[in-house]
């Protein structure tokens, strides 16, 4: 098996993918994985608008980000009718992604002694954010004045 900087390791049949930064690995028929990176880039580097809106969701959050807190305070910020099975999807996409942090809460008579997963952004997560904005601001400060200018 070989190594390469990319965080591949391939042999014969199969190449496992190593996310820098995470713990995540992926292991796919080699042929698969190359179409993969060909069509679509690596898996788990992009940030989808949603993930990003849970993502700062969970910051605004911090100690209380549970999947009912993240879904009101999404409706609250972005007035759409966001659903439990939706953020429970992008949460824990984004923890297998390795942005999201969890931990289980504290049991809770009001919930009848269930415990709470309470998220919390991971390193990697940050630094998607960071990503993110700094590249939505380069592109919205190329926009040209006049661009705007008969709207």
């Amino acid at each position: 098996m070989a190594n390469n900087a990319a965080g591949l390791s391939t042999s014969n049949q199969y190449t496992i993918i190593e996310i820098p930064g995470t713990n995540i690995q992926d292991t796919r028929d080699y042929n698969t994985y190359i179409y993969e990176i060909n069509t679509h880039g690596m898996k788990g580097t992009n940030l989808g608008e949603f993930e990003e809106l849970v993502l700062l969701t969970v910051g605004i959050l911090y100690d209380n980000a549970y999947s009912v807190a993240i879904k009101e305070e999404l409706n609250k910020q972005t007035g759409r009718k966001v659903t439990i099975s939706s953020v429970h999807a992008a949460v824990y996409r984004l923890e297998e992604k390795g942005l999201l942090d969890s931990r289980m809460g504290e049991q809770s008579e009001r919930r009848g002694g269930k415990r709470k997963r309470i998220f919390t952004i991971s390193k990697s997560g940050k630094a998607a954010l960071e990503t993110a904005s700094d590249l939505r601001n380069k592109m919205r400060n190329q926009i040209p004045e006049v661009a705007f200018k008969n709207i």
